[in-house]
């Protein structure tokens, strides 16, 4: 068994054996911690964190960039299928709001990776509308280029959604976690992200609204498919405001 224990300077891990005392103590030389792939620490070793996924990606980007000189359809495939996911799985493990902006240069990144692939100038990009259409989905004439705000608003709460019910029933302070009577704290994080999305109005608000209330928690069940319906529907909202 593990205790993890995290401080402003560093992260103490202390090791049990079954049934003993403390078999081993050791300090580590970073202030953060990597669980399951992700971060435990403070939001600003986080966004070191993504920092540095951020940077061997950009290392990445430009093999991908030569290997668009000679195939720039299967660059185009890995940059699509490979490189975009990549960070929206990171977004699962460190949200947006803690590393906004590691997260908008690994979009800007990808984005100059996809232009010069095609062949376009930066002026080519400018204007609001055109950078806008851009980050839209194939099926509504973008070119799947997410804003990683967007998705990473949807994987945040669809994470914090999906392990609502396991931490109801593994963590007593949570114990009444999504009950109408026992709102659980409100958490800075959730809050700015709810916020952002019911503020888009319409189809995003229902679909919030069938896992949240206002900044609460209140369904530790979500639907099937809940990060899917929330991103299409905020992909269409965008759509519409073209």
């Amino acid at each position: 068994k593990t205790r993890i224990s995290a401080v402003v300077s560093s992260v103490s891990v202390v090791f049990f054996s079954e049934g003993a005392t403390p078999g081993a103590f050791a300090s580590l030389a970073s202030d953060y911690v990597r669980i399951v792939g992700g971060p435990v620490g403070s939001p600003r070793s986080a966004a070191s964190f993504v920092d540095k996924v951020v940077t061997k990606h950009a290392q990445r980007l430009s093999l991908i960039l030569t290997l668009g000189s000679v195939n720039p359809q299967l660059a185009l495939l890995i940059l699509y299928y490979c490189c975009i996911p990549r960070i929206n799985f990171l977004q699962q493990l460190v949200p947006y709001d803690v590393a906004w902006q590691e997260y908008d240069r690994a979009r800007q990144e990808i984005l100059d990776t996809w232009r010069q692939i095609i062949g376009l100038s930066e002026n080519d990009l400018d204007g609001k509308t055109v950078r806008e259409r851009i980050q839209l989905p194939f099926k509504h004439g973008g070119q799947n280029i997410p804003h990683f705000r967007d998705t990473g608003d949807a994987a945040f709460l669809a994470c914090w959604s999906s392990v609502a019910a396991s931490l109801k029933a593994t963590v007593p302070a949570l114990a009444r976690l999504g009950d109408p009577d026992a709102p659980p704290p409100r958490w800075g994080m959730v809050a700015s992200t709810t916020a952002r999305l019911a503020s888009r109005g319409g189809e995003v608000q229902e679909v919030l609204a069938s896992v949240f209330h206002e900044d609460l928690l209140t369904n530790v069940d979500p639907p099937k498919g809940f990060a899917h319906s929330l991103l299409s529907v905020i992909h269409k909202a965008n759509f519409h405001l073209l």
